[in-house]
């Protein structure tokens, strides 16, 4: 699962209903 996170992250694509929040405070710094 730890996969997913991390290409959840790097792609930002499934960030939109997955991680909002981690990816885009990522995606912004």
């Amino acid at each position: 699962m730890a996969d997913a996170s991390c290409r959840i992250l790097c792609t930002g694509d499934l960030h939109l209903g997955r991680y909002p929040s981690r990816t885009q405070s990522r995606d912004r710094a």
